[in-house]
């Protein structure tokens, strides 16, 4: 994936709509798109799942790290998390992603890990590591292979990890995703996962909100139903704004900024 660069006229870039996690700057004649690789941390109450997949399903293994590194780089190779990165690049990040965990797995969390394999051929398609994280046991990485995509294989590979997490008595488990990456924020949250809420989350729903409302009403293409729901959803957002500010006014960072616990 690469960030995009486009020649336009400001009056057009200022009503450009506006995706979540994404920068939107504007210079010499040119709109420039990035992502700003910010963090949602979520997380999904633990119980027993059904395990349903074509896929053959196994707990991962050591030696997994080197077996894993080519399916992990197809499947991250258009992924907004390895967004401009060249080959060698995205090689060297799925070196240093791999390493750390797997030279970390020690313990009883790592047995929660799951491979998925083509079922005619054997092979690694997907996988879900899991490690320990500050307050639950976290969703290190969790990937499929492009071809092997909407075929259920995340959720079969999520559900067996849950379902080893359960036998191990937790309760929570939490992930992350970025923001900018769409299919993995659509992921979570069709699985069951539900953000922590965030004030740089917040504020970010809240400032693309208003941009919407804003570039719809310049653009003279809103309805009053529209305009109603818009500004209704900044109101909301507002409300959010204004309570995260009070926790963090409080001196409880990591109430209002959860990323900070995820990052420790």
């Amino acid at each position: 994936m690469r960030s995009k660069h486009i020649t336009m006229p400001w009056e057009e870039f200022e009503v450009l709509p506006r995706a979540p996690g994404w920068k939107y700057e504007y210079w010499d004649g040119t709109a420039h798109i990035t992502p700003n690789h910010r963090i949602v941390v979520t997380t999904v109450a633990v119980s027993p799942r059904a395990v349903v997949t074509a896929a053959s399903i196994r707990p991962a293994v050591a030696d997994d790290e080197t077996y894993l590194k080519p399916p992990f780089m197809e499947a991250f190779a258009e992924a907004v998390d390895y967004c401009d990165y060249d080959e060698d690049g995205l090689n060297r990040g799925a070196n240093r992603d791999l390493e750390r965990i797997f030279k970390s797995r020690g313990g009883t969390l790592f047995g929660a890990s799951r491979v998925a394999l083509d079922p005619s051929e054997g092979t690694p398609i997907g996988a879900v590591l899991v490690t320990e994280g500050p307050v639950n046991p976290l969703l290190s990485i969790l990937f499929v292979v492009p071809r092997w995509q909407r075929n259920g294989i995340a959720n079969a590979l999520v559900s067996a990890a849950i379902n080893c997490l359960d036998e191990l008595g937790e309760h929570r488990f939490t992930s992350a995703f970025l923001l900018a990456n769409e299919a993995s924020r659509n992921w979570h949250h069709r699985f069951g996962f539900i953000d922590e809420p965030d004030l740089s989350l917040a504020q970010n729903y809240l400032s693309n909100a208003r941009h919407e409302l804003w570039r719809r009403q310049k653009l003279g293409n809103l309805s009053a139903a529209e305009q109603k729901a818009l500004e209704h959803e900044c109101e909301r957002l507002e409300v959010d704004v204004d309570r995260l500010r009070q926790m963090e006014g409080t001196g409880d960072s990591e109430a209002a900024y959860p990323v900070l616990r995820f990052l420790r």
